[in-house]
């Protein structure tokens, strides 16, 4: 377990909150994954975070107060609902669907 003083003299970068969460005992696994120059481990810290949501929101709750996004800016959507057809939703290959008449969607030109 971690005193108080093990977790000041962290430095505050993700290879520390990799080792804190190790500390904190998220170090479960003997395999873990994504080994850090400190030793510990990145799946030690998802599993903190998996554990604890209140923490992932605290994170975000922490971005947004300090500003690191800026409203109104686009940020770039690569999920697939891009490629949806606007008319009915299917997605490319996946045939016609009746009732569809966007010929660049899913194919349907009713």
């Amino acid at each position: 377990m971690a005193t108080r003083q093990d977790i000041e003299n962290l430095r505050h970068d993700y290879k520390d909150l990799c080792k804190l969460a190790e500390m904190l005992g998220y170090r479960t696994s003997p395999f873990g994954q994504l080994q850090c120059e400190n030793g510990a481990f990145v799946s030690s810290l998802l599993d903190f975070f998996e554990d604890n949501p209140g923490a992932c929101e605290a994170v975000i709750e922490w971005v947004l107060e300090r500003g690191a996004h800026r409203d109104g800016d686009v940020i770039e959507d690569t999920h697939d609902h891009d490629l949806e057809c606007p008319g009915c939703g299917c997605m490319p290959g996946d045939g016609k669907t009746l009732g569809c008449d966007d010929p660049m969607g899913c194919g349907f030109t009713g």
